[in-house]
């Protein structure tokens, strides 16, 4: 983040991150200004898209229980699942950074969507977002969402009224 930082502020880049599966970048952003104290997320997913992971060490998950596979930061998180919890890494920019923000990881059988369950505590209250959506039939790891929420950031940034 540092290097970034440094590089865009001496060629005046921008680098422009899209929300992936979540989204609520605007709110997660606002109520770091309200004191936000905690910040999590439990993303969930079938044991196939998991599978492979670093963090896994070539162990494959179990077909059939749900299972807690990590719990931790998100700098942590991404080391162990870099094709699975991108999600996570985005939320902690939005919020209180990688290493802050808190992950969970838990794999369940039978799981035809991935779910993100957002938890944004402070001063201003609890702020609760879930967002259930289908994989990628291309790539379980992912979910189709993911790639239309880069083309609404190209979308955004080419329009006047920024919403």
């Amino acid at each position: 983040m540092e290097r970034i930082n440094q590089a865009g502020s001496e060629s005046e880049a921008k680098l422009y991150v899209a929300s992936g599966a979540i989204g609520g970048f605007d709110l997660m952003r606002a109520v770091r200004f309200g004191g936000l104290g905690d910040a999590e997320i439990h993303t969930t997913k079938n044991p196939h898209s998991l599978n492979g992971a670093p963090y896994l060490d070539g162990k494959e998950l179990p077909e059939h229980q749900e299972q807690l596979v990590f719990k931790g930061s998100s700098r942590e998180a991404i080391a162990g699942f870099p094709k699975n919890v991108n999600v996570a890494v985005s939320m902690a920019l939005a919020t209180l950074g990688v290493d802050e923000t808190r992950v969970k990881i838990s794999s369940c059988p039978g799981l035809e969507i991935n779910i993100h369950d957002i938890r944004l505590n402070g001063d201003f209250g609890t702020i609760e977002i879930k967002v259930a959506v289908k994989p990628s039939e291309k790539n379980a790891k992912s979910s189709t969402l993911a790639a239309w929420s880069v083309l609404a950031l190209l979308e955004k940034m080419s329009q006047t009224i920024m919403l």
